[in-house]
């Protein structure tokens, strides 16, 4: 079988021959690279240039500025010619192995459709280990992974991981190998959302088949001090909340319907104390508040509708 690796680019001239080198060096040889450029501005193109021109097995396309990586990855999905794509982040390095362990899951297993993989977090040299095992304290995921495959690597039937992902996202993009024939079926990333495409893909990638996972880590994922900005937290509220609400009436496991609940419902609250902090959003915080309790019931949106009532700010 063929193996694609599909990689979204915006001005990643620092560490995009890292990242290219390392998946070159994967002992898997039936393999292709495309890297869809999102219209960077700095010398990635170059860097780039010179490693095509090097190995036939990369190719490169370039694209205007979409704002996100959906739009590339999609470009990227309908590229490749593999009969399984990996996706990778454009700064994260691969690890030996990464690809032939997933190929050879996928070849014994024909009905996982989707893996996923454990990581290592390290810093934005990639010279220290912030943490070794990434996933290993997600409980949740834990608590599905059914028998093993050969070494570290699960099944997990479809309906588990479905549940699971819905309550706790275990996965990280570049940890992820599907199958083509599966993206086909169920679409590509949603270019609508600029926060959560990612989650969202999976909450349909596993409603549609069986997942594995392999414990040991396949990446090392670059901890940039950038963070999360408070505006897009809210962002990723509203999205996530969107994502769930197109799950609500698939036919699904009543400890999925569970989760699904609580999640919407998270947030709705988390939203709710995004408006009480915002002068004049009384309204909208209120209303965020009872959403979340018509979901799940639960004391910190009382506490916030209190609150928009006495007229205090959190």
């Amino acid at each position: 079988m063929k193996a694609s690796v599909v990689i979204p680019v915006y001005n990643g001239e620092k560490y995009i021959e890292d990242t290219l080198t390392s998946l070159l060096e994967q002992d898997y040889q039936d393999k292709e690279i495309i890297i869809v450029d999102d219209g960077s501005t700095d010398g990635t193109a170059d860097v780039v240039a010179a490693l095509v021109a090097k190995y036939p097995i990369i190719r490169y396309e370039r694209i205007d500025n979409s704002g996100g990586p959906a739009k590339p990855r999609n470009i990227g999905l309908n590229l490749a010619q593999g009969e399984v794509v990996f996706l990778f982040d454009a700064d994260d390095i691969a690890l030996p192995g990464k690809l032939s362990s997933a190929m050879a899951v996928f070849k014994l297993e024909p009905s996982v459709g989707m893996l996923s993989t454990n990581f290592s977090m390290v810093d934005a040299s990639a010279e220290k280990t912030v943490r070794y095992r990434m996933i290993d304290d997600y409980y949740t995921l834990q608590g599905v992974l059914g028998r093993k495959i050969f070494d570290a690597a699960y099944f997990i039937e479809s309906s588990d991981a479905f549940s699971a992902i819905i309550k706790t996202n275990f996965i990280g993009t570049s940890s992820v190998a599907i199958r083509k024939s599966l993206l086909v079926k169920i679409g590509g990333f949603d270019e609508t959302l600029r926060h959560i495409d990612d989650r969202e893909m999976w909450f349909r990638a596993v409603y549609a088949t069986n997942l594995a996972y392999i414990e040991t880590p396949c990446h090392l994922y670059r901890n940039h001090p950038d963070g999360i900005s408070h505006k897009r937290s809210v962002l990723q509220a509203e999205e996530r909340i969107i994502a769930a609400k197109k799950l609500v009436k698939l036919p699904k496991s009543k400890q999925a319907v569970k989760n699904l609940d609580q999640f919407i419902s998270i947030n709705y609250y988390a939203l709710g104390i995004h408006f009480l902090g915002e002068g004049g959003a009384g309204v909208m915080a209120f209303r965020s508040f009872v959403l979340s309790l018509k979901y799940k019931l639960n004391i910190n949106s009382i506490k916030g509708i209190a609150k928009v009532v006495l007229g205090r700010r959190a």
